[in-house]
């Protein structure tokens, strides 16, 4: 466990001399902001479909919210993909998806917005990584988002107050 902290913090003091090395020399491009109409995180499904229906004619809007999340960063593949995923959906949106649908929720895997949320976790530089990986974060991500923000203690609530307990 130790190890792998001192590794990571290596890992970052890399990262942290390439940029300012790229600071110096002129190499680093501004930090594109999210347009006005956008804001993060998405608290409806038919935000989603707004958001799906930009990403699909606006291709210079993909690099703009790859640039965005990629910035969330984090220290490995789970990190990342949670925290990308925290901040561009809100809790009861995230609740009604699954990676690959089901006849009561919508499938993530079809989504333009997967394919943004893969890029941005490759930004970050700590993230060697696989298509396959961060689709397997992502599942689980999406699986678990019921217990999330109270869902597990409402659940348990609810089987208590059926049992008559």
């Amino acid at each position: 466990m130790l190890l792998r902290a001192v590794e990571v913090n290596r890992q970052q003091l890399v990262q942290l001399t390439n940029l300012v090395n790229s600071l110096v020399a002129g190499n680093i491009r501004p930090v594109e902001q999210l347009p006005d109409n956008i804001t993060l995180p998405l608290t409806t499904v038919e935000q989603v479909d707004e958001l799906e229906e930009r990403l699909s004619r606006d291709s210079a809007f993909v690099s703009v919210l790859e640039n965005h999340l990629g910035l969330i960063g984090g220290t490995d593949v789970k990190e990342t993909t949670r925290r990308i995923l925290t901040a561009g959906l809100a809790p009861e949106v995230q609740r009604k998806f699954v990676l690959m649908g089901s006849q009561t929720k919508r499938k993530f895997d079809e989504l333009k917005l997967k394919k943004v949320i893969c890029n941005a976790v490759r930004r970050n530089a700590l993230t060697k990584t696989t298509d396959a990986e961060i689709r397997a974060e992502v599942k689980t991500f999406l699986q678990t988002a019921g217990d999330r923000n109270g869902g597990r203690v409402e659940r348990a609530n609810k089987k208590k107050a059926a049992s008559g307990n």
